[in-house]
């Protein structure tokens, strides 16, 4: 069997979730099924997942000495990686996130590894910079296999990268906890990461219109920031301004999030941009009503045929969002429609029928 490595900046900490958590997961399933895997992480940080025990763990950080110039640590970081893969015999190298698929690339370069590259957000607006893209996308043209989770994704990037690679959505862990059936609280819910990305003073904005016909309901937002809480900082700031700031509460990220949310009215995602959103999948799941926006990756409509299994709202539109929320309210039979048929999410992205097609292209490539 292969000795797979996989290459990421971190393996969890304040912030940190989908590309992690779906790392993790992967991992584990491929160590339970005969293969040799380690994780090279090039940052220090507390494990937010459960990682089998047969996987070792290597921090970069303890190969090389850190310094103020950020460029040259960047250029200790790759050769600490090219060093690990030699000691460890790597064969196949999977770098999760763009910013690690760069490290992969090139951490095989002058090598017989293969390297396979797992994109997980909207590749048109991440790198935010310009030449940070340019330079993904060249890099991109020499990896072995790309895995995208849309096919918007896909369709960004140019020919030579499409024929080498393949669409494989995220999992839904087969640990979750079961769908809920019974009464639901008046309690409007998302949970994510506090990132200007998911454009949460937006839900702010549509639950502050909601409460103007619905004012016994209370919005609960759950999650940490990435880096530090100056966004977060921000939407409390903005939502002590709404009159509805008594009924909003922010919480941080908890190991039992589904417990917590599973009996509420609704999840509601209000993204500017997603890869595939494991929120998203999870509400669903667990039976949560669930609304999203119709970001540019189709990672919702992948997962959601509007009016059936959910609600699909355009970006930065808070009066549709509003709509769609008030919908799962006022009308008799939305609310429980979507729980039912949302659930069924299980079954077409379940961890096996997923991994399968991982363990799949890992023993061809």
């Amino acid at each position: 069997m292969k000795n797979i490595m996989f290459i990421m900046t971190k393996l969890g900490g304040t912030g940190w979730g989908g590309a992690h958590k779906v790392s993790v997961m992967l991992a584990n399933y491929l160590a339970q099924n005969g293969y040799k895997v380690s994780f090279s992480v090039s940052e220090p940080s507390q494990q937010d997942f459960p990682v089998d025990p047969k996987i070792k763990i290597c921090c970069l950080s303890d190969m090389y000495r850190a310094g103020s110039i950020r460029e040259l640590n960047n250029i200790k970081k790759l050769f600490s990686f090219r060093k690990s893969c030699k000691t460890e015999n790597i064969d196949v190298i999977i770098g999760f996130t763009s910013n690690m698929a760069v490290y992969s690339i090139l951490a095989t370069v002058f090598s017989k590894r293969k390297t396979i590259i797992s994109e997980r957000t909207d590749p048109h607006i991440e790198p935010q910079k310009k030449i940070l893209r340019g330079v993904r996308n060249l890099l991109f043209c020499f990896a072995d296999k790309i895995v995208f989770q849309t096919p918007g994704a896909k369709d960004y990037f140019p020919k030579v990268v499409r024929n080498k690679s393949i669409i494989i959505p995220n999992p839904i862990s087969d640990t979750l906890i079961p769908k809920y059936n019974g009464e639901r609280e008046k309690r409007i819910i998302n949970f994510c990461r506090i990132a200007p990305q998911k454009n949460l003073k937006m839900l702010l904005d549509a639950f502050n219109m909601f409460s103007q016909k619905h004012d016994d309901y209370e919005l609960e937002i759950y999650g940490d920031s990435t880096k530090n809480d100056t966004y977060k900082n921000e939407l409390l700031k903005y939502a002590k301004k709404l009159p509805c700031y008594q009924k909003i509460h922010f919480y941080p990220a908890c190991s039992n999030i589904h417990e917590k949310v599973k009996n509420a009215k609704m999840f509601v995602s209000s993204s500017n941009y997603e890869g595939m959103s494991n929120s998203m999948l999870e509400a669903m799941a667990i039976g949560l009503p669930t609304i999203v926006t119709d970001c540019k990756n189709g990672g919702e409509r992948m997962c959601i045929k509007n009016g059936e299994n959910g609600l699909i709202v355009p970006v930065q539109n808070p009066e549709a969002l509003t709509a769609a929320m008030l919908q799962v309210v006022d009308e008799p039979g939305v609310c429980e429609k979507l729980s039912q048929n949302g659930s069924k999410i299980r079954e077409r992205f379940s961890l096996l029928k997923v991994f399968d097609v991982w363990n799949e292209i890992i023993d061809k490539i």
